[in-house]
């Protein structure tokens, strides 16, 4: 067994000439602090009221929450019982939905009785608050010893109160919540070995939350729930996946989320000779909230897709007046102008996450018409000299 430490940053003001950072000089200061014996858990972080909380483990020891405050960092020794960290990993998350945080980790612990007997692993998944005295908010018993994942979290029964998701070496995928009961239809039976990480969201775009999970044999499992993926406009799962987000931050409150792509613009010209665009707004974060603002970009050239990143940058930028409408509902706008082929547009959220850019939005005159203008037949329309 190796002892771990924990080191932390060089004082940023210290370069080599070059600009490159001195990770090693004799006269840095260091934060050098010994997180006890075996492979170390993945860290996770929050930070909120000038205060920061660092969630770290080790194997063969009790979960650990490094508190930085006023300058000074301490170390708060998780209260679980015989239960001690292996190979699994810890997850930020607000049980109670009221701001105060817990840390939440699956803990391999020995020898549990039962009227059958006994079984070797007594492992529990334990969240405790990060305040002192650090109160057990979930416990949930798992089977088996507990490797590589952690928990994910997920409020399932819409009554304010998150449920925690974690798989197991017992075929068994559980779902506890503060209550340490679980919700009708859980735990969900694999009839696999469970060391992924479940990740909770709205997979099929019908508001509902789904809960995928993988197997170490290689299958994926998804089931459908009847929770709200976007209660009151805010996304569901405060901590839905491993380290929290698709950038694997372990940031909790880390707002990474863009919002969805459009899908369904289309610009139709009107009596005036303007275009009307018209759309389903999208979320803030996917489909959850309401955005920021839109940019709107158009161009003259009939073979333009501006779909294409680099086609949309180059193309001209105009004036979109007035907030983003809820998720879901339809916008419509005008762009004034003439000679305006093609449209497209990027939503922006609050924390400057862009979306994927829309579908290519066409103003193009039809193949065949049924007016006899034609100069040289194929449609019929007395408008082509205009459009070449």
């Amino acid at each position: 067994m190796r002892s771990f430490t924990m080191e932390c940053c060089i004082p940023e003001d210290r370069f080599y000439p070059n600009g490159r950072p001195n990770r090693q000089p004799r006269w840095a200061m260091r934060c050098r602090y010994p997180l006890a014996m075996g492979s170390v858990a993945s860290p996770v972080i929050a930070v909120g009221n000038g205060e920061t909380w660092i969630g770290v483990a080790s194997a063969g020891w009790f979960p650990t929450v490094l508190h930085y405050s006023g300058g000074e960092i301490h170390d708060m020794y998780m209260p679980s019982g015989l239960n001690l960290s292996a190979m699994a990993h810890g997850a930020f998350s607000s049980l109670y939905d009221d701001g105060e945080i817990q840390y939440i980790m699956p803990l391999l612990g020995v020898l549990q009785f039962g009227e059958e007997g006994f079984n070797l692993f007594n492992s529990k998944l334990i969240g405790n608050d990060v305040v002192p005295p650090h109160d057990i908010a979930v416990r949930g018993e798992i089977e088996e010893m507990p490797m590589l994942n952690s928990a994910s979290m997920a409020d399932f029964s819409g009554d304010g109160t998150r449920n925690s998701i974690i798989g197991t070496g017992g075929y068994l995928a559980h779902a506890f919540g503060v209550d340490d009961t679980e919700p009708p239809g859980w735990p969900k039976y694999t009839q696999k070995w469970i060391t992924g990480t479940a990740t909770v969201g709205d997979m099929d775009g019908d508001g509902l939350l789904e809960v995928l999970l993988p197997t170490y044999e290689g299958w994926l499992y998804a089931w459908e729930t009847t929770a709200d993926a976007c209660p009151d406009g805010v996304p569901n799962s405060d901590w839905p996946r491993f380290h929290h987000d698709p950038h694997n931050t372990g940031y909790y409150g880390a707002d990474v989320l863009p919002p969805a792509r459009i899908t369904d613009l289309e610009i139709t010209p009107t009596d005036d000779g303007n275009l009307e665009a018209k759309f389903t707004a999208p979320g803030d974060d996917w489909f959850c909230g309401r955005a920021l603002e839109y940019e709107v970009r158009v161009s003259g050239d009939m073979s333009a897709d501006l779909s294409d990143v680099e086609q949309f940058r180059e193309a001209t930028i105009i004036n979109w007046n007035g907030p983003p409408q809820d998720p879901g509902s339809p916008e419509s706008f005008i762009i004034k102008g003439t000679g305006i082929k093609h449209a497209a547009i990027q939503t922006i959220d609050e924390a400057g996450n862009l979306s994927r850019i829309s579908n290519d939005a066409a103003n193009l005159p039809d193949d065949d018409d049924d007016n006899d203008d034609d100069a040289g037949g194929g449609d019929d329309d007395d408008d082509d000299a205009c459009c070449g």
